[in-house]
C-alpha cells in the first residue's frame, strides 16, 4: 500500500510541476511582453517567442481552434502563403527576399493567439497587463525624451517631429491608447482602490503628460481618431446601465482637463491644423497643380498612384511587399514625387490602400474579417467571461482608435505595430473567454490541502460550501482552514476539517504598529514550521490579500491558488483565479472557484455547527429574559461601515410595532454597546426589548438565532450566519448588495436598486444613505407578514 502512495504522490508532483511551469511560463512571457511593448523591442520578441512555446507545449483542444477569429486569422495566413507561391516572380512583384521577409511579417499578425490562450479570460491579469503597457509607454517617454532640445527651445522640439522614440503619428496612435485606458478604467480603479489625495494628482498628472505628448505629435490623424473614439466611447457609457454617476462625473473631469490642455496648446492646433489649408483646398476643388512638397501633397500623389495600381490587379493584388517595387518601376503618375534619389519613399501611408495593392480585395476582406470576429467574439461574450463593461468598452473603443487612425498610415509591417496589434486582439480574444479551467493539481487520495480565509464572518460563513464539496471530491484528504483567531468558533467543529489553525493576525498588527520586528518574526517564523510540517499539496487563498498572501506562501504548499488576489499577493502564488462574482447568487464567488477546480459543487450550501456548549449558554441567557425559544425576533442593526447601516430610528419604530406581539432580542458585539443603548433610547418604554449586546460570544449568538421565530438584520457577519442556519430572515441591502438570491425559501432580500449602487466603500451621496433610509418600516412588516411571522399588526 505504501509503494502506490509513493508512485500516486510521485505521478501528482510531477503533474504539479508541470502545471506549474505551464502557468509561470505564461505568466512571465504575458509580464514581459506587456512591459516591453513600448520600450523594449527585443523584449517584445522573446517573449513572443516564450508564448508560442507555451501554446506548443501546452496544446489547447479543438474547440479553441473553431473560435472564429483564430478561424479567419488561420485564412489570412493561408492566404498570404498561397500568394507568395502564386503571385512570386509577377512583374513588379519584388524580389524574393522582400517577399520571404514581408510575408514572414503579415503571417507574424497571428501572434495574438497564443497571446489570447495565455490570458485564458482572467481579467485581473490583463488589468495588470494594461498597467505594465502604460508604464512602459510613460517610462519611454522620459526615457527617449531630448530633454535639452524641448528645454532650450520647445519650438525646435516640436518641429523636430521625432515623437518618443518612434514616429510622430505611431506614438500618437499609443499615447492616445493610453490615455483612453486611464480614461475609461484607469482612473476610476485607481482613485477606488486609493482614494489618498496624491494618488489622485499623480493619476492626473500622468494623464496630462499623455495628453501633452499626444498634442505634441501634431498628427491629424491621431487626433481624429482620438476624438472618435471618445464621441464613441460617450456613446457607449450613455447606454451602459451599469455607468454610475460617480463614473460618469469622473470621465466628465477627465474631459475639462483634456478641454484645459487644448486651451492651452490652442495655438500650436490651429497652426497645425491650418498649416496644410491651402493644400487640402487644391484637392478639394481639383486644382490641376498640387505642392507636392507637403505632407498632404505626397499623400494626395501616393493615394493616387496606388488606386491606379490597384486596379490593375483588384482581387489578388501585386504581392506582399510589392509596394516599393511598383514605385520604383513605374512612370506613371509623377513616381519622381514619391522616390527621393531612388530612395522609396514611405508606401502608401493607408492600410486600407496598402493592403488592395499588396493583397487584394480578398486579402483586405480576410483581414477585416479577423477584427469583425474579435469585436463580435467581445460583444457575444459567454457566461464563462468575466469582463467587467468597462474593460469590454475600452477595448471596442480602442479598436475604433486603430481602425480611425489606419486610413492614414501603414505600419504593419513594423515591429512596434505588430506588437500592439498582437497585444491588443490578444486582450480581445483573451478575456472574451475562458477555454480551460484549472483542474484540481492532485490525484492522489491522502492529498493535504489548506483553505485560507482569515476574515469576517460573513465572507468565512460563505466559504463553508467548499469544504463540503473538498471532502466529496477526496473522502481521504487531509483538510485544513487557516483563519484568525476571533472567527475560530465558526470552524472549529465542522465535520469535514481535520484541523483550523490560528494565523495571529490582529497580534501580528498590533507588533507592526508598535515596531517590534523581532517578535514578529519569532512568531511568523513558528508559524510557518507549524505548516511546513503539515506538508500541505495545495493552499487556497480565499480572500486574495496579502494578509492572506503571505501565509498561503509560507504554507510551502507546492501549488498556490488565489481567488482575484490584489495588494500584490497574486506574485506569491502559481495560479491567480479571477474572482467572479453575480449579484444574484449567493456564494457565487466561491460556488464559481469549486467550478474551476471541478468539484462537486451541487448542492452548494453553507454549512455551520454549534456545539452544546453554546447551545447551553443561549438557553439560559434567553430563559434568563424570560422568553421561550422560538417566541422571539432576533434584530442584527450592527456593522462596520455606516453605509450599511439602517437609521437607528427605523429600528426603534420596527420595534415598537413587532414587540406587543413578539418579543424582539437586539445581538451584536461588545463595540456595539453605544449604538445599542441609543436605539433602546428611540423606543417606547413598554416595548419587550431585550438586549444581549456584547453578552455572547459568536457561538452562543448564533444559538440564539438557531432558536428564534425570525430574523432582521443589515449586512453584518450574524445575519449571514441566519441565512446558513436556514432561519427565517429579512435582510436590509443598501449600499452593498452581497446576493439578491439564496437557495433558502424563508429569506426576504430588501433592496432598491438606484444608478449609485451599490456604491461599497465609496459612497456619494454625501452621507445622507437614501438607498437605506428609503427602506421603510412597512417594507420589512410587509417581509414580516409574508413569511407568517406575524400577521396584523397595526
Amino acid at each position: 500500500m505504501s509503494a502506490i502512495n509513493q508512485v500516486d504522490s510521485d505521478l501528482a508532483e510531477s503533474k504539479i510541476n508541470h502545471i506549474m511551469h505551464d502557468e509561470r511560463l505564461a505568466q512571465t512571457a504575458l509580464y514581459l511582453f506587456a512591459f516591453s511593448l513600448f520600450l523594449i523591442p527585443i523584449g517584445v520578441e522573446i517573449s513572443l517567442a516564450l508564448l508560442w512555446l507555451n501554446f506548443f507545449f501546452n496544446p489547447p483542444k479543438k474547440q479553441f481552434f473553431i473560435q472564429m477569429p483564430v478561424l479567419s486569422a488561420g485564412i489570412f495566413s493561408a492566404y498570404c502563403l498561397l500568394q507568395f507561391l502564386v503571385c512570386i516572380g509577377l512583374e513588379g512583384g519584388g524580389s524574393l527576399t522582400t517577399w520571404y521577409a514581408t510575408l514572414i511579417n503579415w503571417i507574424a499578425l497571428i501572434s495574438f493567439i497564443p497571446l489570447a490562450w495565455a490570458l485564458n479570460g482572467d481579467t485581473l491579469r490583463m488589468m495588470r497587463l494594461l498597467f505594465l503597457a502604460s508604464f512602459s509607454l510613460i517610462l519611454n517617454m522620459l526615457l527617449r525624451l531630448n530633454w535639452p532640445l524641448l528645454l532650450s527651445s520647445p519650438i525646435e522640439y516640436i518641429q523636430a517631429g521625432d515623437g518618443f522614440g518612434v514616429v510622430a503619428i505611431a506614438f500618437g496612435l499609443y499615447s492616445a491608447s493610453v490615455i483612453l485606458g486611464f480614461i475609461l478604467v484607469g482612473y476610476q480603479r485607481i482613485t477606488t482602490q486609493y482614494s489618498h489625495w496624491s494618488i489622485r494628482i499623480i493619476t492626473v498628472s500622468v494623464m496630462i503628460f499623455l495628453i501633452q505628448g499626444l498634442l505634441l505629435t501634431q498628427s491629424h490623424a491621431a487626433w481624429l481618431a482620438f476624438l472618435i473614439a471618445l464621441f464613441v466611447s460617450w456613446l457607449l457609457s450613455r447606454h451602459n446601465k451599469s455607468t454610475n454617476k460617480k463614473r460618469a462625473r469622473t470621465q466628465w473631469i477627465i474631459l475639462v482637463a483634456i478641454a484645459v490642455l487644448l486651451t492651452i496648446n490652442a495655438r500650436l492646433i490651429v497652426q497645425r491644423l491650418t498649416h496644410e489649408a491651402s493644400i487640402a483646398q487644391a484637392i478639394m476643388t481639383g486644382h490641376a497643380t498640387i505642392d507636392n512638397t507637403s505632407s498632404l501633397g505626397l499623400r494626395w500623389y501616393a493615394h493616387q498612384f496606388g488606386l491606379v495600381q490597384w486596379q490593375q490587379r483588384p482581387w489578388l493584388g501585386w504581392g506582399a511587399g510589392a509596394t516599393q517595387t511598383l514605385i520604383l518601376n513605374s512612370s506613371v503618375n509623377r513616381p519622381d514625387i514619391l522616390t527621393d534619389n531612388r530612395q522609396v519613399w514611405r508606401p502608401l501611408h493607408n492600410s486600407y490602400l496598402e493592403l488592395l495593392v499588396q493583397l487584394g480585395v480578398i486579402g483586405l476582406g480576410l483581414f477585416a474579417a479577423i477584427i469583425m470576429t474579435l469585436l463580435l467574439t467581445l460583444w457575444n461574450r459567454k457566461n464563462q467571461s468575466t469582463l467587467p463593461d468597462d474593460l469590454k468598452v475600452f477595448l471596442i473603443v480602442t479598436w475604433v482608435l486603430l481602425l480611425v487612425w489606419s486610413a492614414f498610415d501603414f505600419r504593419a509591417l513594423h515591429q512596434d505595430w505588430r506588437a500592439y496589434w498582437s497585444f491588443l486582439a490578444g486582450m480581445t480574444l483573451g478575456v472574451s473567454h475562458r477555454w480551460r479551467t484549472l483542474e484540481m493539481p492532485i490525484n492522489h487520495a491522502h492529498c493535504r490541502i489548506l483553505l485560507i480565509r482569515l476574515s469576517a464572518i460573513g465572507d468565512i460563513v460563505f466559504a463553508t460550501p467548499l469544504i463540503t464539496s473538498l471532502r466529496r471530491a477526496y473522502p481521504q484528504a487531509y483538510l485544513a482552514w487557516l483563519v484568525q483567531p476571533e472567527y475560530a468558533s465558526l470552524l472549529k467543529n465542522h465535520p469535514d476539517l481535520n484541523a483550523v489553525i490560528i494565523w495571529p493576525y490582529p497580534e501580528l498588527r498590533d507588533l507592526a504598529k508598535r515596531g517590534d520586528i523581532k517578535k514578529i518574526l519569532s512568531i511568523v517564523g513558528d508559524l510557518k514550521k507549524k505548516l511546513h510540517d503539515s506538508r500541505f499539496d495545495l493552499a487556497i487563498d480565499l480572500q486574495g490579500l496579502i494578509k492572506s498572501g503571505l501565509p498561503t506562501w509560507l504554507s510551502g504548499a507546492n501549488t498556490r491558488i488565489s481567488l482575484g488576489g490584489k495588494e500584490g499577493s497574486s506574485l506569491l502564488m502559481t495560479h491567480v483565479l479571477p474572482r467572479f462574482s453575480t449579484i444574484n447568487k449567493i456564494s457565487s464567488e466561491y460556488q464559481y472557484l469549486a467550478q474551476s477546480l471541478k468539484l462537486p459543487n451541487q448542492p452548494f450550501l453553507m454549512s455551520l455547527h454549534i456545539d452544546d456548549v453554546a447551545r447551553k449558554k443561549a438557553i439560559t441567557l434567553i430563559k434568563t429574559a424570560g422568553l421561550t425559544a422560538p417566541n422571539y425576533i432576533v434584530c442584527c442593526p450592527f456593522t462596520t461601515r455606516p453605509q450599511k447601516h439602517w437609521p437607528e430610528e427605523h429600528w426603534a419604530h420596527l420595534i415598537d410595532r413587532c414587540s406587543h406581539k413578539v418579543p424582539i432580542i437586539l445581538l451584536g458585539a461588545m463595540a456595539d454597546q453605544l449604538a445599542a443603548t441609543r436605539i433602546l433610547s428611540f423606543t417606547h418604554q413598554h416595548s419587550k426589548l431585550y438586549n444581549l449586546v456584547g453578552q455572547t460570544d459568536l457561538l452562543t449568538a448564533a444559538a440564539v438565532i438557531t432558536e428564534a421565530r425570525a430574523v432582521i438584520g443589515v449586512d453584518t457577519g450574524l445575519s449571514h450566519i441566519s441565512v446558513a442556519l436556514n432561519r427565517p430572515t429579512i435582510l436590509l441591502f443598501g449600499a452593498t448588495c452581497p446576493y439578491l438570491e439564496t437557495e433558502y425559501a424563508q429569506v426576504r432580500i430588501l433592496y432598491q436598486s438606484r444608478a449609485c449602487s451599490p456604491c461599497r466603500r465609496h459612497p456619494i451621496c454625501a452621507n445622507h444613505f437614501t438607498c437605506m433610509r428609503e427602506l421603510s418600516v412597512n417594507h420589512v412588516m410587509s417581509a414580516l407578514t409574508e413569511l407568517n411571522i406575524v400577521q396584523h399588526l397595526n
